[in-house]
């Protein structure tokens, strides 16, 4: 994976109207969340899309309620979105040739200070993510496990 496109999705939209664009900004504003750190220490993969990804072993409670937050907001207003179980993970590989070989993982701290709107945008056969729209989150980061 290239650096610049590591990313955990929180909510994903699809293809949304540009015209709704600040609607959804404005929705996103109103969403309020605690910072946090979490460890990503465990890797799977899933075999019908070839992916191996890291994933917490425990899901921050403040990660669940910006999850929920978010959703409730932005259905509020008015947009459709993937609404199956949110799972928390990181691409670490697409194409994988085989997955049964995935290895343990040594822990990797994922601070989260704020969330941000994506837009993905087909660049040269492979995806860039630009940034539109960016919120911070509240209270100073507290270390998982204390």
């Amino acid at each position: 994976m290239r650096v610049d496109t590591v990313h955990m999705t929180l909510l994903f939209l699809g293809d949304t109207q540009a015209e709704r664009l600040d609607d959804l900004m404005t929705a996103a504003q109103q969403v309020h969340g605690d910072a946090f750190e979490m460890h990503l220490d465990e890797v799977r993969g899933w075999r019908h899309n070839a992916i191996v990804y890291a994933a917490p072993s425990k899901l921050p409670d403040q990660l669940a309620g910006l999850v929920a937050d978010l959703r409730e907001h932005i259905e509020a207003a008015g947009f459709h979105f993937d609404a199956k179980a949110f799972k928390p993970h990181v691409t670490l590989l697409r194409n994988a040739g085989c997955i049964s070989d995935v290895q343990q993982l040594v822990a990797m701290p994922w601070r989260a200070e704020e969330f941000v709107l994506v837009q993905s945008v087909p660049d040269a056969g492979r995806m860039r993510y630009d940034i539109i729209g960016r919120w911070p989150l509240q209270t100073p980061v507290i270390p998982a496990g204390n």
